[in-house]
């Protein structure tokens, strides 16, 4: 069954939200690495070790992103990009990678990383409008709603106000049954 982020165990992975498809990112690779102790020295320093023998370096950025406080949890993985300059300097790091405190890590290329949650952001997007769409056909039968919301109060109702009148635990039920057909 496909999760969205969360599990019992917490945010194990976020969904990214994008208001457009994201741009082209054709040098940049990725890296995931947890904790925050790595510095931009130490990654910086192994990536040019690495593609030192291929010429100039000295075009190479690193960026460090902190999922954690991007989406407000504990459990993610800290996000490492790496700019190079050529091409040729890519294909050498994704197919050797990177050693960082003896600990053999896997690029990958960022516009793959960016298609495949953008990919995943529409798929929220359609697993959240059949869940509006349950909704709103509830809210237009004569079926009462949880917590006793009598038919005039529904028709008064904003759509956040809704949303927080609604039960939670219908909301959920409904998600989880979409979301395991569209695992099947």
């Amino acid at each position: 069954m496909k999760t969205f982020g969360i599990s019992k165990l917490g945010i194990t992975r976020a969904v990214v939200k994008f208001s457009q498809p994201p741009s082209r990112h054709t040098l940049t690779l990725c890296f995931h690495f947890p904790g925050s102790f790595l510095t931009h020295r130490y990654v910086l320093d192994m990536v040019r070790a690495k593609v030192r023998h291929l010429g100039d370096t000295k075009g190479t950025t690193i960026q460090y992103i902190d999922r954690n406080v991007i989406h407000g949890t504990q459990t993610l993985d800290n996000r490492w990009l790496v700019t190079v300059n050529t091409s040729q300097a890519r294909e050498e790091l994704l197919r050797v990678g990177l050693h960082l405190y003896n600990r053999k890590i896997s690029l990958r290329r960022y516009d793959d990383i960016l298609h495949d949650e953008y990919r995943e952001h529409l798929q929220y997007q359609e697993l959240q409008s059949r869940l509006y769409s349950k909704v709103e056909e509830i809210m237009k039968s004569r079926i009462p709603l949880p917590g006793g919301l009598p038919l005039s109060t529904r028709a008064k109702l904003s759509e956040d106000e809704l949303k927080q009148a609604m039960n939670i635990e219908l909301i959920k039920a409904a998600v989880e049954a979409e979301t395991s057909r569209l695992s099947n």
